[in-house]
């Protein structure tokens, strides 16, 4: 599956905004922005993706977003979760 057919299974012919930050290797954190699915039909995000990916961490949120805001949730086709710390039997029960 290319990036393309990715970002259809998650996001169908939905519009809105995709947040896909990266981590570089000295820590910094840069959060970017795409518009779907302009972005992505023109090769905008794929260029990115391919030239962030090899020397940073890249994440990409599997839901939409209204506008560049991650609290203006939009949609999302999945279930996910964003474990960034610790490991599960330091969650206790739950």
């Amino acid at each position: 599956m290319n990036i393309d057919e990715f970002l259809v299974f998650l996001f169908g012919e939905e519009e809105g905004y995709v947040y896909a930050p990266y981590k570089n290797p000295n820590g910094s954190f840069h959060q970017d922005w795409y518009k779907y699915p302009e972005d992505c039909n023109n090769g905008v995000m794929e260029y990115h993706l391919v030239n962030t990916g090899g020397h940073s961490d890249q994440y990409i949120a599997p839901a939409l977003f209204n506008s560049k805001d991650t609290k203006d949730f939009k949609l999302s086709n999945v279930v996910w979760c964003d474990f960034d710390e610790g490991t599960p039997h330091e969650l206790g029960d739950f």
